[in-house]
């Protein structure tokens, strides 16, 4: 029986595969809107203690539980045309509101289920007898029911679908229904079961509710249990187990098809939703994590060959060379999905720097939201993410009269520009969270502490609140700042109110001034420590910026050289700039150098960027392109000498440049083509022609 599952599971994922991605991007989630235009007119009558839940309860009840022969497992939303193309729909109506971005206790829900969930969180609420928690009892106890009916009626569709399906189809529908009608109500009974409530759960929070990027957390550790049981008990096997994995892993793609978030967005409330898993590491214990189903996942993502989840893998330097050699053959198939994470030292950074944070705590983070460093079932963003754009303020600096001086002056100008910036960021976030649109959120009840508290996670319900600041343009400012400083400070060529005058006039009548900064003076990421340290400086005065804000409420504030896809955008609204980038152009992406300023290889580079104060940061972003093969051994190698200098972040993209050249000029011939953006993969037809203009400029290797 086994067997012939498999056979069936494997002769599926390819027509699955197929419909995502022959998908219409410009579909809305029709029925949503509908019910959302109806709670228009009747949540206003329902007490605002309650709308939220009266809310959820409408999307649930009234939502369709559409069931295809070849699904595996259950759970999509009805789509179709929207009712004004030109007009996409409100994010989220009126009434329902989430940030998204985190990681829900996964492993509560496995192993309790929603109703002794709910029951803990009304026996707590009994005993604490205040309104509020009161309160926060029943819209959970009102969300956890409206759930369960949700669950209840996709069983039953899945028995009907049964009933006429091949048999092939009616043993997967009939054991899709079992797994609906015991879970999320009750704890998961098996490996496909638990796999089938969280898809349940998550689609409520992404789809139904509506937000982006809720992670999947550590799935090698609270899902190994399940696994080992099922191999125990003869229930699974190993591929049958990649198998469920991959299927599971193609509906994380199913949501927005095709569509990226920059260009072209699907009109449903999660955009283009990413979804993130992470692998490997320590255990809460203290021992390595690594296991069998860490390596699983790997092969999994090769096969569902879409370009979600991304995989997060802890990297540490003891890990066993068996899982390092893992990771290295995923990179040849999924490599756009797979980013690397320094683990001796983000745990340090952690223990040094975020003393709130408990030691077991640090040793279970994990990701969410491209490089967000997350602490699953544990905290939540508030305000959370600021974006700098750094060289606007290196342009506003040199615009201070006091800038002039010397170079250390044009540095404290920059300085104080960051101080003022990163402050006024806080206050606004912590401004977003006072003004909360709902009074109750559906993933508190998925949230450590909320439950123990009956708080709300907005209400001191939560144990961790994080906001993430994110400081981009980086190399462009280091570049920018080694210009001034020989031509305006040591050679005295031009003063600074010329250099100004410059590049406001976009370096018209200055054009060898231009090739001179381009191709003779020092770039960051070729090892030059005149160019390096000076980036090194920037990333410490935007860390210091950011330890000068410490959050009164004691929110948890992490600072990061990332600019996600933003240097695009951004540059697009910049003049020219002293590092010889004219006005409109891109500035430099995330901790990587300006687009072909790296001229002496990959060791320089990485020695370069090693050089940045990552011992202050635990997230961050460097993307590295390599066009030909890449050996086992060498990406070990890299890795293993890129994290013992002090790096602790890696992305890869290993494509030829003439297929992105081609696939830019011929979309329709390179439809399922993926590329690394950032702390993401995307289909690069999806991307906006600026974006792929830029991913196509990455130096490659």
């Amino acid at each position: 029986m086994k067997t012939k599952i498999s056979q069936t599971l494997t002769g599926r994922l390819n027509p699955l595969r197929n419909r995502i991605l022959a998908g219409d991007n410009s579909f809305c989630f029709i029925e949503r809107q509908k019910i959302l235009a109806d709670c228009e007119t009747s949540a206003p009558q329902e007490p605002a203690s309650s709308r939220y839940a009266f809310v959820l309860e409408q999307l649930l009840d009234r939502s369709s539980t559409p069931v295809e022969s070849d699904d595996v497992f259950l759970g999509r939303l009805v789509e179709g045309p929207c009712p004004d193309p030109a007009l996409p729909p409100p994010k989220y109506g009126s009434f329902m509101y989430s940030v998204g971005h985190t990681t829900l206790n996964w492993p509560e829900l496995l192993a309790k289920g929603l109703s002794r969930i709910g029951q803990d969180i009304r026996a707590r609420a009994l005993l604490e007898n205040t309104g509020e928690g009161t309160a926060f009892a029943v819209q959970a106890t009102r969300c956890i029911d409206a759930v369960l009916r949700y669950a209840a009626r996709y069983a039953a569709a899945a028995r009907q679908m049964a009933a006429t399906a091949s048999p092939e189809a009616a043993v997967l529908m009939r054991q899709a229904a079992a797994a609906l009608e015991a879970c999320p109500a009750g704890p998961a009974l098996d490996f496909f079961s638990a796999l089938q409530s969280i898809w349940l759960v998550d689609l409520v929070t992404s789809c139904h509710i509506g937000a982006r990027d809720f992670a999947f957390g550590r799935m090698d550790q609270y899902l190994l249990p399940y696994y080992r049981e099922g191999l125990r008990d003869g229930s699974l096997t190993p591929e049958l187990a990649r198998l469920y994995l991959s299927h599971f892993f193609l509906k994380t793609k199913e949501i927005t098809g095709t569509a990226g978030d920059s260009f072209r967005i699907k009109p449903v409330p999660c955009y283009a939703s990413n979804h993130y898993v992470t692998i490997g590491g320590m255990t809460v214990g203290g021992q390595s994590a690594v296991n069998e189903l860490s390596v699983l996942i790997l092969d999994a993502v090769q096969e569902a060959a879409v370009p979600q989840p991304e995989i997060n893998v802890r990297w540490a330097a003891h890990d066993p060379q068996s899982f390092k050699q893992a990771v290295a053959r995923s990179m040849v198939r999924s490599g756009t999905q797979i980013q690397l994470w320094n683990e001796e030292a983000i745990l340090a950074t952690l223990a040094r720097d975020y003393p709130a944070i408990s030691l077991e705590d640090a040793r279970d983070y994990s990701f969410t939201a491209c490089n967000r460093i997350n602490f699953p079932g544990k905290d939540y963003p508030t305000g959370w993410e600021q974006w700098h754009m750094m060289p606007r303020w290196l342009m506003d600096a040199m615009r201070q009269p006091e800038a002039g001086q010397d170079f250390e002056s044009l540095l404290s100008a920059f300085q104080t520009i960051a101080y003022t910036k990163v402050a006024q960021s806080v206050k606004k976030a912590e401004r977003q969270v006072a003004t909360a649109a709902p009074l109750f959120f559906f993933e508190s009840i998925l949230l450590k502490d909320c439950p123990d508290r009956v708080r709300d996670l907005t209400r001191g319900g939560l144990r961790y609140l994080a906001q993430y600041h994110l400081f981009g343009g980086l190399a462009t400012v280091a570049d920018s700042l080694t210009a001034i400083r020989q031509l305006v400070f040591e050679e005295k060529r031009l003063t600074l109110p010329q250099m100004v005058e410059i590049l406001d006039a976009d370096f018209v009548g200055h054009e060898s001034l231009r090739e001179e900064i381009i191709h003779r003076l020092p770039k960051f990421g070729n090892d030059l420590d005149e160019v390096d340290s000076v980036a090194r400086q920037v990333g410490d005065i935007v860390c210091d910026a950011v330890d000068a804000a410490r959050h009164p409420g004691g929110h948890l504030l992490f600072p990061a050289l990332y600019s996600l896809y933003l240097q695009v955008p951004w540059g697009g609204d910049l003049t020219a700039t002293p590092d010889g980038r004219r006005r409109g152009e891109p500035f430099s992406e995330n901790q990587s150098p300006v687009h072909g300023a790296d001229r002496q290889g990959i060791t320089a580079l990485l020695k370069s960027v090693a050089r940045l104060p990552h011992h202050r940061t635990v997230m961050g972003g460097l993307n590295l392109v390599f066009g030909g093969h890449l050996p086992p051994a060498t990406f070990i190698a890299m890795v293993d000498s890129f994290f013992a200098l002090g790096g602790v972040h890696l992305g890869l993209t290993l494509v030829d440049r003439k297929a992105l050249i081609d696939a830019r000029k011929n979309p329709k011939q390179h439809p399922s083509l993926c590329v690394r953006v950032t702390g993401f993969s995307e289909y690069f037809v999806a991307l906006s022609p600026a974006i792929q203009d830029d991913v196509i400029a990455r130096t490659g290797y």
